[in-house]
């Protein structure tokens, strides 16, 4: 072994070139383990395998350091000492090499997650979200992708947290529309009025308060008395004509009534269970606000209950335990049910009436969901006994079960 030769991070190298009176068999078996874990690094390129090969590099080196320290005379063994001392510049390059991969890694990794939650904001379930905090005085930010030849099919993106051009190149990448058909902002709601107030830099289409206008009448949950679009210091306004036609009608002429014979019929057929999907949208909003009310009322409830049940076996050493544990068994599948209950429901009121294929689709799922939770509440011996008012003078079940079942009748 030579001073000016370079020392590899193979078993076989080191067995070969060392003197025979070194046995070096701690450092024999740290660079068989390295050797190892760097292939195993450079082939599957994972996080785990590039952690592993750290540890074993770091390990080499403190035997290399033992081995000199140990096994080598200063004198006799100059040139071995030379060499084995380059094996810290070794490993500190392939550890650098190493961790460079693993961030690399990480922010692949990032990049994707972030990717796949930016998608997120394209759901339908998403924006019924955003629309619900819109009305609710939030100011969201906003990207347009009108279709100019049936504005119906336009699209609309709302989000509060990503920016208006972020939201532009999420909607771009969908591949249905082109810069000229994109505009972005941010979106607020006064009252009865929905404005939207362009960005400085987002180009305006022609026409786009006629189009915003005619695509927000197939969203009744995006219905105002007015339009309003800020641009270029200009607003430019546009009666919604709320109540002027339902999904699938026909055009508004302003001022003019119902036809008497019409209005008839429509009763007549709702009075004989022929209700018109208009109808029926109509009353499942009603029934899914009497469900909420109900909702927020068992909520506000169970904590009643809890302190009477707190105080009811405070001093029972057995069963105050178990009592708690019901009560948290509860908590738990009232609000996870709840969750998965109202973004079925956000997603089936949010879809136009005219997409009746995905209507049947998604009331399907919310009317599994509604038996689900119906089943639980008639099963349960808890609520049972919370109804007959052992613990406080509340009742859940008996609400409860009757918001489900007419929240399941307005479901087509």
């Amino acid at each position: 072994m030579k001073t000016s030769d370079k020392p590899e991070i193979s078993k076989k190298w080191w067995t070969s070139e060392k003197p025979d009176e070194i046995k070096g068999q701690e450092l024999e078996k740290a660079l068989a383990n390295a050797e190892k874990a760097l292939a195993d690094a450079d082939k599957k390129g994972d996080a785990e395998s590039i952690d592993a090969c750290l540890v074993a590099l770091e390990s080499l080196g403190a035997c290399a350091g033992k081995t000199i320290k140990k096994e080598c005379d200063k004198k006799k063994h100059k040139e071995v000492i030379a060499v084995l001392e380059k094996y810290e510049d070794l490993i500190a390059e392939e550890s650098q090499r190493l961790e460079e991969a693993k961030a690399a890694l990480a922010q692949s990794a990032d990049g994707e997650q972030e990717d796949e939650e930016e998608k997120g904001v394209l759901k339908e379930e998403y924006l019924a979200r955003m629309i619900k905090k819109l009305r609710s005085g939030d100011q969201l930010n906003f990207c347009f992708g009108l279709d100019k030849s049936t504005p119906e099919d336009s699209r609309l993106v709302l989000c509060n947290k990503r920016d208006p051009e972020r939201l532009k190149k999420i909607l771009k990448g969908t591949g249905e529309f082109s810069n000229r058909l994109m505009t972005f902002g941010n979106a607020s709601a006064d009252g009865k009025v929905l404005q939207f107030k362009l960005a400085e830099d987002a180009k305006e289409p022609s026409q786009i308060v006629k189009l915003a206008k005619a695509f927000l009448k197939g969203n009744r949950e995006l219905k105002f008395k007015k339009l309003r679009v800020l641009v270029g210091g200009e607003a430019f306004e546009e009666d919604m004509d709320v109540g002027e036609e339902q999904a699938g009608g026909g055009p508004h002429v302003a001022g003019a009534e119902q036809a008497p014979a019409d209005k008839a019929a429509r009763a007549s057929d709702a009075g004989n269970g022929a209700a018109t999907p208009e109808d029926r949208r109509k009353q499942f909003k009603e029934a899914r606000k009497r469900w909420v009310a109900v909702r927020e009322k068992v909520e506000q409830d169970l904590e009643i209950v809890k302190d009477g049940i707190r105080g009811h076996y405070l001093d029972d050493v057995d069963q105050y335990p178990i009592a708690m544990n019901k009560l948290k068994e509860l908590d738990e599948i009232m609000d996870n049910l709840s969750d998965d209950l109202r973004d079925a429901l956000d997603a089936y009121v949010s879809t136009p009436l005219k997409q009746q294929d995905r209507l049947q689709e998604l009331g399907g799922n919310a009317k599994d969901l509604l038996d689900t939770f119906a089943d639980y509440v008639e099963r349960s011996p808890l609520l049972a006994a919370i109804d007959q008012k052992e613990f406080a003078d509340v009742q859940i079940k008996s609400p409860v079960a009757t918001a489900l079942r007419d929240l399941a009748k307005t479901i087509s």
